[in-house]
């Protein structure tokens, strides 16, 4: 199998993650499984947001799943591909966190 065959395969299946909704949740439950105690207790449950593919924490913080840190970019050592995408924690630029 080659490279490109190899990757297309892991974005494949990290497309398929993101696209159902009980997956991408869980992937985004075990992202926020994976916080410190504090970062935890601060996000709290969270609410889940299938549209927009993210987990909004109680305290306005957002863990966000993409494909990849670069989706428009080709994948290399620092765009590196999973099978099940990539979670970031973020910050709306409009708020504050509590």
């Amino acid at each position: 199998m080659s490279t490109t065959a190899v990757i297309s395969h892991l974005e494949l299946a990290a497309r398929e993650v993101g696209n159902d909704p009980v997956r991408l949740k869980k992937r985004l439950q075990e992202a926020r499984s994976v916080m410190t105690r504090e970062g935890s207790k601060l996000f709290g449950k969270g609410r889940f947001d299938f549209e927009n593919k993210r987990l909004i924490g109680e305290n306005g913080l957002v863990l966000q799943w993409i494909v990849r840190s670069f989706p428009d970019l080709p994948v290399s050592y620092d765009n590196q591909q999973t099978n099940c995408g990539s979670v970031y924690l973020c910050c709306p630029k409009d708020h504050t966190p509590a």
